[in-house]
């Protein structure tokens, strides 16, 4: 490789460099000039057992855990797997020195193709911005109206409701703790979270709940009878404690196509559920387990969309769990509805806007001053007044 080639590919490594070095070693690997140059260098390096010599061996571990698991840091990950690539463990450490340039080779291939994939990964220090990311933020609802604001309130018991006491642990988490069996009748609480809100919970059976912005969860104070039934609006994921004797059901009451009349029926699993108002349709996706949505039944690894059963990418289902954006072959709309309601901003469309798809990561903990520099990168235009986003073309 040329000099200046080597330098960038060696600062990406070593995670020094900028985000105008990140952005021109992926020009530069994507240029037709240059990618006679990569393939050669690429067969050289992996007929090389002196390759590893190149990075560390924990740098080769990240390189490879970013590539085949891609994760909230990963940086410049392709916008698709690599196909018809094997990986074997005995080796990889020796062919990791090349596995960024054969992702960069990849993106080339598939754009020469007529793909428009692009960028929005970001890996930079945060900067000061008017607008910061959301945070953990929620109103909690209890049976006789009244309400606490969550993020303010103190930590310990907030609230009693006849044997069931309500409480704030040390991590911020709402947690249900039944004592003996209620002699009143059950009462509803109601937790929802604000645009540019979060919040996690634990049911009074144990169920653990995650609600990203602008979601809610109504449940019982106690599950009794021979069902555990909560009803949901927004994006919310579950972690269910097994119990066959008492099936856990979740209800969307909202929107024709969002599951009006549909629940989910489960016994014990993990599983995301997107149902927001302003999103195609409402998307239910397993990790675990299994799940029954009117008459159809998802394995792991499996999402159920307008009707119909496919195989997901479940980690770009649960990134907002797990602190970060991951799109997919996503268009720019998909991308500013989950970016507009995280930031709590108003997205608007000007012009006609290019029909290009994006993959890669955001950290959600990025202020909104970062999102948008990488919207530049990935040549998106935008005007910012106040909390109002306009795209432009």
């Amino acid at each position: 490789m040329n000099n200046r080639l080597r330098y960038l590919y060696d600062s990406y490594i070593k995670k020094t460099a900028t985000l105008s070095e990140r952005q021109e070693l992926a020009d530069l690997l994507s240029h037709p000039s240059c990618i006679d140059e990569v393939k050669e260098w690429i067969g050289t390096e992996m007929e090389n057992d002196e390759a590893a010599d190149l990075i560390t061996f924990e740098q080769a571990e990240e390189v490879f855990r970013q590539v085949l698991h891609p994760q909230a840091d990963a940086t410049l990950t392709p916008a698709r797997p690599l196909q018809g690539i094997h990986y074997f463990k005995p080796v990889w450490v020796r062919y990791a020195a090349a596995i960024f340039v054969l992702v960069a080779v990849a993106v080339y291939l598939y754009t020469r193709k007529g793909h428009q994939d692009a960028s929005l990964t970001l890996h930079t220090a945060p900067k000061n911005s008017t607008i910061v990311p959301g945070g953990n933020k929620a109103v909690l609802t209890l049976a006789d109206g009244s309400t606490i604001l969550l993020d303010s309130a103190a930590n310990g018991n907030i609230s009693r409701q006849g044997n069931t006491q309500v409480v704030k642990l040390s991590n911020g988490q709402i947690a249900y703790q039944v004592n003996g069996v209620n002699s009143k009748p059950v009462g509803y609480n109601t937790m929802a979270t604000p645009r540019g809100g979060q919040y996690q919970l634990q049911l009074p059976d144990g169920t653990k709940v995650w609600l990203n912005a602008s979601s809610s969860i109504t449940y019982p104070t106690a599950f009794s009878g021979n069902e555990r039934r909560v009803q949901i609006k927004g994006e919310v994921y579950f972690e269910v404690v097994k119990n066959p004797n008492m099936p856990f059901k979740v209800y969307m009451p909202n929107g024709t196509d969002k599951g009006n009349g549909q629940q989910i029926e489960v016994i014990g699993t993990h599983f995301n559920v997107n149902s927001y108002d302003d999103e195609p349709s409402l998307t239910i996706t397993l990790l675990e387990g299994s799940v029954k949505v009117n008459r159809s039944v998802l394995k792991p690894g499996e999402a159920y969309s307008n009707g119909k059963i496919s195989k997901v990418n479940t980690e770009e289902a649960v990134a907002w769990k797990n602190g970060y954006f991951q799109f997919n072959q996503a268009d720019i709309k998909k991308v500013m509805r989950q970016i507009s309601r995280w930031y709590d901003i108003e997205v608007s469309y000007e012009g006609n806007i290019p029909d290009r798809k994006f993959g890669g990561d955001i950290l959600r903990d990025s202020n909104l001053s970062d999102v948008l520099e990488g919207l530049e990168v990935s040549q998106i235009h935008f005007r910012l007044s106040g909390r109002k986003l306009t795209i432009i073309p």
